[in-house]
């Protein structure tokens, strides 16, 4: 726990490249509250690697306010069916020009996709991207993760929306290691502010903005993530 927000983001860049997130990104992500957290600690990411040389700045492709480099990590907001991208897809930039992206994303396509002629590698022009359509794909919101896991998980902690159904959603989104970063404003002293916040549900509202950022979590699913964030909960309650 850090005393400020900046602390706290500072010390989950640095775990996120410590545990490898330089080399391996598609396995270490960073995961917030907001769109507004997401989009800075994307930038600090690329930044980080592109320090590192693990992205390649001789070319980019600026869409919608954002540069995309070889190497970089992307994710998709938008469904292009057409190219058999859904919501959700992230991928890792191959190619880039003043015009183009060449991505491969991370799912294969599916038989039934493969006999429309999808590839696992998609050609986007600057005129193809819908505006806010594509991200950085280092960091997100955990109701944009939704049903997604991945090896490593960073979690930024604290907010308005904390609630036991975003915190358990939160907590089990990786296979192997999950560390969680507050600042002592959020978190209290003993952590009592942000384990009161967890304590409460938001499920109704969780649910909302669930289907505002295009999950396809199911109810049960949703009743499952109340119930075992409930538990998570009084786990951080008595070790604290």
């Amino acid at each position: 726990m850090t005393k400020n927000r900046a602390g706290a983001e500072q010390a989950l860049l640095q775990r996120w490249e410590q545990s490898g997130g330089v080399s391996r990104p598609s396995d270490n992500f960073v995961f917030t509250q907001t769109r507004a957290e997401a989009r800075q600690l994307n930038r600090r990411c690329q930044q980080i690697r592109q320090e590192q040389g693990a992205v390649d700045t001789a070319r980019g492709t600026t869409v919608g306010g954002e540069t995309y480099f070889r190497g970089d990590r992307v994710m998709f907001h938008k469904p292009d069916r057409g190219r058999g991208i859904e919501n959700g897809y992230r991928g890792t930039v191959l190619q880039s020009s003043a015009d183009r992206l060449v991505i491969r994303l991370d799912r294969e396509p599916s038989e039934s996709q493969r006999a429309r002629g999808h590839s696992q590698v998609v050609t986007l022009t600057v005129r193809d991207v819908p505006k806010d359509s594509l991200t950085l794909g280092y960091a997100a919101t955990t109701h944009k993760m939704q049903g997604n896991t991945v090896s490593n998980s960073f979690l930024l902690m604290g907010g308005a929306m904390t609630g036991r159904e975003l915190a358990y959603v939160q907590a089990t989104r990786a296979r192997d290691n999950t560390w969680l970063f507050a600042d002592r404003l959020t978190a209290g002293d003993d952590l009592a502010d942000l384990a009161k916040a967890m304590s409460r549900s938001r499920g109704k509202q969780m649910a909302h903005d669930i289907a505002a950022s295009g999950s396809t979590s199911s109810a049960g699913d949703r009743r499952t993530e109340r119930g075992k964030g409930q538990e998570l909960t009084r786990q951080l309650q008595i070790e604290r």
